[in-house]
């Protein structure tokens, strides 16, 4: 183009008849020529331009941080219902799914699922996760919100109320393609609130999946898709005990796959306690442990009206019960608790 410049100032010094004709009609002719080459090839390129809006842009985003793996427990049994839930998150109708089922049965395990599946399947998510609890605590889950859309610490402080958190909250989201994942939800949660917008109300088609004991919440917090979580099988709760036991210790003494039979039936098809108890008998080889623990759990505590109570009250009485050279191994008992359910969790089954 500079090249052309100048020669369109040479060739208006060579101009004659006051500068009004070209002293060299043929060189005159020519850079015409390149001329409008030069301007159809610039034409071409702003066509092209404006073929690229703002959803077609020709620089590329610097990849996303990668979706925190969660570690998991072992899952039997929830193949089928992850398919459901995951379709749901696939489809462009639906924007709030719940989860629901009794304590211990896996809920908080699938949520941890999905969580790592949006790591591999669906780059495209930003994907928040937050634990709400019985008692929520509105300042709590804003503060890991942010942290997760990447609020820092000085524009943070500069918010006076609550208010204002949310709505800078609210800003961040609002240009981002979330999945939020809230667990442990015992009553309605509004997401506007803590800077949450519903799915359905912004441009993106983000999702919000949360866990409940509490079919209601799932209305309450208006679901378009909502889950429950059902005991394991026999088969499936079998398998699951053994996993955790090891098939070492199954395979030491027949006896001690009969009683590991019993005791995975007495356990209900409840994850939670197939996973403690059995985490509990990993490496017991004494037959008389294996029949004492089984005695535990068929002990009169099993009448209790609430399931849940049942099975800690069991745990707790097996616990007790053991003899001195497996207490070591059945200490894991209380590490396996804290894994699965937070403490303020525990203290419910307790209190029932």
């Amino acid at each position: 183009m500079k090249e052309i410049l100048v020669q369109g100032v040479r060739e208006i010094r060579n101009k004659c008849l006051i500068k009004c004709c070209p002293r060299n009609c043929k060189s005159s002719y020519k850079l015409g020529k390149k001329v409008a080459k030069m301007l159809s090839e610039v034409d071409d390129l702003n066509t092209m331009g404006q073929r690229f809006g703002k959803d077609n842009q020709i620089t590329h985003k610097l990849p996303r941080k990668p979706i925190n793996q969660i570690p998991l427990d072992e899952i039997v049994g929830q193949d089928f219902i992850f398919d459901k839930v995951w379709n749901s998150i696939e489809a462009n109708d639906v924007g709030v799914i719940g989860l629901y089922g009794t304590g211990g049965v896996g809920k908080t395990t699938l949520l941890k699922k999905i969580n790592n599946e949006l790591g591999k399947r669906r780059l495209d998510f930003f994907v928040i996760w937050v634990v709400v609890s019985k008692e929520p605590d509105s300042d709590r889950i804003m503060d890991n919100i942010r942290k997760s859309v990447r609020i820092g610490d000085s524009n943070w402080s500069l918010c006076n109320n609550q208010e204002e958190k949310s709505s800078m909250i609210l800003g961040a989201l609002k240009k981002k393609k979330f999945v939020l994942l809230l667990d442990d939800v015992w009553e309605r949660l509004d997401l506007s609130s803590v800077g949450v917008p519903h799915p359905q109300d912004i441009e993106f088609e983000s999702k919000v999946l949360f866990t409940t004991r509490l079919k209601d919440v799932c209305a309450k917090m208006q679901a378009q898709k909502s889950f429950k979580l059902e005991f394991l099988k026999e088969e499936e709760a079998l398998e699951l005990f053994h996993k955790k036991v090891g098939e070492e210790t199954i395979n030491s003494h027949p006896k001690i796959k009969v009683l590991a039979k019993e005791m995975a039936v007495e356990c209900k098809g409840l994850p939670l306690a197939l996973i403690v108890v059995g985490s509990a008998m990993a490496g017991v080889e004494s037959i008389e442990a294996w029949e004492g623990s089984k005695i535990s759990l068929t002990s009169s505590l099993w009448i209790a009206p609430d399931l849940e109570t049942k099975v800690f009250s069991i745990l707790k009485l097996s616990y007790d019960r053991l003899p001195d050279d497996t207490h070591k191994n059945f200490s894991c008992t209380v590490h396996h608790i804290q894994k699965i359910m937070r403490f303020e969790q525990l203290i419910s089954l307790i209190n029932g």
